[in-house]
């Protein structure tokens, strides 16, 4: 007879926190943004792409109160944990639904409810690297027609950055929105208000842009079913957004990759023109024409130079993806990206180190108001491969002395009876 039990049991606890701590997975699946409000919803057809083969979904995840107290869901989260282990923390297959990593770059627009109509201040960047430009727009989308832009008037509007490298914080200083069809602004007179930053060298660090605005009486009254707005007056409302800028680059991709196949697997070197020493993480996706196939991740503890960063795209992404094995392909990296970490300590050394000694490291490390990572410009365009034929891709699981030891546990506490509902 099972036992009742009023907290989770030990062996389920195990597996919740493989399920959340092995390689970056957690109960909520991955980690997707929601598209912004300015995205244009786009259309596929597997006519389109004849060599793509259907992507076997993630297992459905069962909620915490089965987790908890239903033995078989136990089995149920080894089957999550071995087909998420299949790849590599750091070589994952895409499916087209990972909006935050095929669109890496991009913020989300947090829309909110003004006198009926929604409204968003949305920056296009999360991070602006060294020659890049932000572009910050102000909308109020009708709800009755989401394609239809309110009239509105700014009055007035602020952005505040660091005043220096250190992290410093400048005061706000006035800036100017414009729907003139200049300075970013796209169209004149659509409705969306428009400014750009280019990042100076000071502005190191977060940037708070603060807008205060209100819609046009007539507008907000009919927006709002005539139930929000009294006498014509306006509401004057405050909308704020913020970003990263790094105004000088820690480094610069070059735009020169060296590729082969290694065991199985794509192994690509990206080089990379170091300014400033530290360690540095780069990804990249990987297309087969205008098909996601996965993206990568590598890191390396770096010196001035130049300097190669491995990237291994697990050869079973090929296999899964690509129905001929005989036929040839040339990939693309996209949308190359990295950082330098800022932090007075290597997180990847500490790992090696006892609690004690971890405790004392970050105690001692220098305290700093500024960002934990720099940003490299992100490469401009796609970077080809050389050529491969699909048989030199391994389409075998991703093997590994942690993962064989985490799953033996898994599948010994699936076996335990130490399960029970209160």
């Amino acid at each position: 007879m099972l036992k009742s039990k009023r907290v989770l049991p030990g062996g389920l606890l195990i597996i919740l926190v493989a399920l959340i701590v092995f390689g970056g997975v957690t109960l909520f699946g991955r980690s997707h943004r929601p598209v912004p409000l300015e995205a244009t919803s786009r259309e596929t057809s597997s006519d389109a792409v004849p060599s793509a083969a259907p992507v076997t979904p993630l297992p459905s995840i069962p909620s915490m109160r089965e987790l908890m107290f239903d033995p078989q869901m136990s089995a149920a989260a080894v089957e999550m944990f071995r087909s998420y282990a299949a790849y590599p923390p750091d070589s994952r297959p895409l499916t087209g639904n990972e909006a935050d990593v095929l669109e890496p770059f991009g913020i989300p627009a947090t829309p909110i409810t003004v006198d009926g109509a929604t409204c968003a201040l949305h920056a296009s960047l999360h991070t602006v690297a060294e020659g890049q430009t932000n572009v910050v727009r102000l909308f109020c989308r009708d709800p009755r027609n989401a394609q239809r832009h309110l009239p509105l008037a700014v009055h007035d509007a602020t952005v505040a950055t660091p005043g220096s490298a250190a992290g410093a914080a400048a005061a706000a200083r006035p800036v100017e929105f414009n729907d003139e069809g200049r300075d970013g602004d796209e169209r004149p007179s659509d409705n969306v208000h428009t400014w750009t930053f280019s990042p100076r060298p000071a502005d190191v660090g977060e940037v708070d842009v603060t807008v205060r605005f209100a819609l046009a009486p007539d507008m907000a009254a009919g927006a709002a079913g005539g139930n929000t707005m009294t006498s014509g007056a306006q509401s004057v409302r405050q909308l704020r957004a913020s970003f990263l800028s790094t105004p000088v680059a820690p480094a610069r991709f070059t735009g020169r990759i060296r590729d082969t196949v290694v065991q199985g697997s794509l192994m690509v070197d990206v080089e990379l023109d170091v300014e400033r020493a530290g360690r540095f993480e780069i990804a990249a996706n990987l297309y087969d024409g205008e098909v996601p196939l996965g993206y990568a991740t590598g890191d390396a503890k770096l010196e001035p130079g130049r300097h190669n960063i491995p990237l291994r795209f697990f050869g079973k992404m090929f296999r899964d993806r690509i129905r001929d094995d005989q036929a040839s392909r040339t990939f693309q990296l996209v949308a190359l990206r990295g950082t330098r970490s800022t932090l007075p300590f290597d997180p990847l050394e500490l790992a090696t180190r006892s609690p004690e000694e971890v405790a004392r490291i970050v105690a001692a490390a220098p305290q700093s108001n500024g960002p934990d990572r720099e940003a490299i410009p992100p490469w401009p365009a796609r970077i080809k491969t050389q050529s491969h034929v699909v048989s030199e891709f391994s389409p075998d699981e991703w093997r590994s002395p942690v993962k064989d030891r985490r799953l033996a546990e898994l599948q010994a506490s699936a076996g335990s009876d130490d399960f029970g509902e209160p």
